[in-house]
């Protein structure tokens, strides 16, 4: 599922250019967040009442980009 980043949040105006998608993972559910300009992700894990920071780095492998980016487009069609 694509989230629209496009809306503004009113507690954020800088949210721009982040890509959100979720995607299964092991019977559960993972939501990324990608900054293609700052090269960074952020994967949470959905639980019943919260969410689990999984990981959260940095990319500095364009085909590890390039990954994640095929991974946006495919949830997005």
């Amino acid at each position: 599922m694509i989230e629209d980043s496009s809306v503004v949040c009113p507690a954020c105006l800088e949210c721009d250019g982040i890509k959100i998608w979720t995607r299964p993972y092991k019977n559960k559910t993972r939501t990324i967040f990608l900054s293609e300009e700052e090269s960074y992700v952020v994967i949470l894990e959905k639980k019943k009442s919260f969410y689990l920071l999984i990981t959260a780095f940095y990319i500095d492998d364009e085909n590890e980009m390039n990954d994640f980016l095929n991974s946006y487009e495919k949830c997005k069609n």
